[in-house]
This record gives structure tokens, C-alpha cells and sequence, in this order.
């Protein structure tokens, strides 16, 4: 008889709980305040949620860009890859090597260029477009600018990034395509 007094009595406090917490419910959670601070209780799990679910998509995206290399990447190779990028290797070297400074120049439109003995020019700077009409100074021949007004110089890698306001890579990126364009 005990044994089922205290079934009964179980399932009194189970009914009288879930009244509880229903009555509860309805008057915090449903309630415009209670419901707000859930949501801004929750809101920083969601957006940590979130950000680890970005981080782990864009590791994977990397993995694979790192499984189709010839050589095994380094931490700093893998950080470096970023969505979207086709390939993960750019060879500066050749990039440099294979890319003529007049046909950049060419392509840039620098065509106010004066002298040219033993492959040296001097004009206005195609960066900041300088006052100075003899202030930039290139070497085609050894693929090297300067300009003395603004200060900038360097290669021909250099000398697309500025132009291009872009990093390094991407002017490197950029030059590659335009060589496999040329190629073909």
C-alpha cells in the first residue's frame, strides 16, 4: 500500500512541477523583458557558434588548397590562403623574371617617358602623379623604378602593387594570369 502512495504522490509533484514551470514560463520567458534577455543571454553562444563554424570551413578550404601543392605547406603557408583563392603558390621569381617592365609600363599607359639610353627613362610618377616631370626614374633593363618626389621604388611587382593598390601577392597573382594569358 506504501508503494502506491508513492506513486501517486510522485506523480502529484510531477503535475504540480510542470505547472510550475509552465506558470513560470509564461510569465518570464513569453514576456517582452524575459524574452529579451534570453535572446541577449544566448546572443553571445550564437555568435561564438558562429565564428567557429567559419573558422572551421575556411581551414578546410585551406586543407584542400594545401593537398593540391608539390611541396608540404607550413603553418604560415595555410594562414595565408584565404576563400576563393584558386591556387595557393606564387612563384615571385618567375613572375618577376617573366614580365617585361615596358609592357607594364605599356600597360599602365606611362607613355611620357623620356630618354632611353642603356634602358633608363625618367618622367612624371605614374603613383602619385607627381609635379615633378623628371622625379621617376626606371631601369628596364634591370626591371627597377624610383621615384624621388613620393620615394617609392622597387621591381616590377613593386611597381603593380602601387599602381594597383593591392598587396604583393596580388599583384604577383595578377601578373601570373596576365603571363598564362600571354602564353596561350
Amino acid at each position: 500500500m506504501s508503494l502506491n502512495i508513492t506513486k501517486e504522490m510522485a506523480g502529484v509533484w510531477w503535475a504540480q512541477i510542470k505547472a510550475v514551470v509552465r506558470l513560470e514560463m509564461r510569465k518570464t520567458f513569453f514576456a517582452r523583458r524575459g524574452l529579451w534577455i534570453y535572446v541577449l543571454a544566448l546572443l553571445p553562444l550564437l555568435l561564438f557558434t558562429a565564428h567557429a563554424v567559419i573558422i572551421s570551413h575556411e581551414r578546410q578550404q585551406s586543407r584542400q588548397i594545401a593537398s593540391q601543392s608539390e611541396r608540404p605547406l607550413t603553418y604560415q603557408d595555410l594562414l595565408a590562403v584565404k576563400p576563393g583563392m584558386k591556387s595557393q603558390e606564387v612563384n615571385f621569381g618567375a613572375v618577376k623574371q617573366g614580365v617585361a617592365m615596358e609592357a607594364v609600363l605599356r600597360h599602365y599607359q606611362v607613355n611620357d617617358l623620356q630618354g632611353g639610353r642603356s634602358g633608363r627613362y625618367r618622367g612624371r610618377c605614374p603613383i602619385h602623379q607627381g609635379e615633378g616631370c623628371d622625379a621617376f626614374h626606371v631601369d628596364v633593363r634591370r626591371k627597377i623604378f624610383h621615384c624621388f618626389s613620393c620615394g617609392a621604388g622597387g621591381d616590377v611587382l613593386d611597381l603593380v602593387a602601387l599602381l594597383n593598390q593591392c598587396t604583393l601577392r596580388e599583384a604577383a597573382l595578377q601578373l601570373q594570369d596576365w603571363l598564362t594569358l600571354q602564353g596561350s
